[in-house]
């Protein structure tokens, strides 16, 4: 048995370090992927509970339904339609989250949307 570390000849090999970047990059593990549904659930103090239901295809989020007993469905709506398309994972649903910081600058709904994109973001791993 041979160990393996980035010093070792066969690591430091060309052949073996671009299949390393290959196996590593976010397209292999995400878009070759089979399809998959993702299913959360929480309660956020002050905000309300949230059920959130994403179906992944090619690492993409094609449908993001979002059922919640918050004050502020509008947010909910803006959220479950921003995320469609988006990349599944952490870095994804913030990139596709953000934008909607400048609709939502009330406290309450300020506070649902921060609350459920870090929630969310958490719970999802790139």
């Amino acid at each position: 048995v041979e160990s393996l570390d980035e010093g070792s000849d066969i690591a430091s090999a060309p052949e073996f370090r671009a299949m390393r970047a290959e196996l590593q990059s976010s397209e292999w593990r995400l878009g070759r992927t089979p399809d998959f549904s993702h299913q959360l659930e929480t309660r956020i103090d002050g905000v309300g509970v949230l059920d959130v239901r994403l179906e992944v295809v090619g690492g993409k989020i094609q449908e993001a339904v979002v059922f919640s007993d918050a004050l502020f469905p509008d947010v909910i709506d803006e959220v479950m339609v921003a995320l469609q398309g988006s990349d599944y994972g952490r870095h994804g649903i913030r990139k596709s989250l953000e934008p909607l910081r400048d609709r939502f600058t009330q406290d309450g709904p300020r506070l649902l949307l921060d609350s459920l994109t870090d929630w969310l973001a958490s719970n999802v791993d790139d």
